[in-house]
């Protein structure tokens, strides 16, 4: 059984579009703090691919990513500064 991590902020952007939508995520990360992980639902269905891309180039980890229904559901852990 897999476990869900345990998010120490929760933001939810459903309604929003890429590119948008990946700017207010960076907006909201650059304000948490390294270690803390965000919560973020979504229903942008360019989400995975252009979330997933982003936390790699800057070393944020995706510690799930699921969706229900017509959201995406992503557990983000904030790396160092980008």
């Amino acid at each position: 059984m897999k476990t869900t991590p345990i998010a120490t902020h929760t933001s939810d952007f459903s309604g929003l579009r890429c590119p948008h939508l990946l700017l207010v995520i960076i907006k909201r990360v650059r304000e948490l703090e390294p270690n803390n992980v965000l919560k973020v639902t979504t229903t942008d269905l360019t989400a995975p691919s252009s979330i997933s891309a982003w936390a790699g180039q800057c070393g944020h980890e995706i510690l799930d990513l699921y969706q229900e229904g017509d959201t995406f559901v992503f557990y983000l852990k904030v790396a160092g500064s980008e």
